[in-house]
């Protein structure tokens, strides 16, 4: 009576493996496919989303007491200063194209570089007062 061995040590290991994991996939099917499951599922789900609002709401009005911005604050005035910062891009632009086109219009207008029209007249010379005139 010889004993044959085993050429792979595991195999028994891994035939248990498989066939738990076969069973444990089976009975978790059974389960989800039970309306019960679908209906406990969803009045969990209610009830962890009523908890989280609850809890952000205390925390929004603890901030509120402490006097402290909070995290909804904090991105309000985050989308303002990028609204502003937009806007103020656009602005520069404009100036930009404005000083361009002005600069250009200027000179090919006669106009000075302060886009006043050069001064052509000159002041009255001024009467000189000798000391014996008086």
């Amino acid at each position: 009576m010889s004993v044959e061995p085993q050429s792979d040590p595991f195999a028994l290991w891994r035939d248990w493996f498989n066939q738990t994991e076969q069973h444990m996939s089976d009975a978790v099917g059974e389960m989800i496919a039970r309306p019960e499951f679908g209906e406990s599922s969803g009045k969990l789900l209610e009830a962890f989303t009523a908890y989280q609002a609850a809890v952000k709401e205390a925390g929004q009005k603890y901030m509120g007491f402490a006097n402290v911005a909070s995290r909804d604050d904090v991105t309000l005035l985050g989308e303002r200063l990028n609204a502003v910062d937009k806007r103020l891009g656009q602005i520069e632009i404009l100036l930009s194209q404005l000083s361009k086109t002005g600069a250009s219009a200027g000179q090919s207008a006669g106009k000075s570089p302060s886009g006043r029209p050069p001064r052509t007249r000159k002041p009255p010379a001024a009467s000189k007062v000798t000391p014996n005139d008086g």
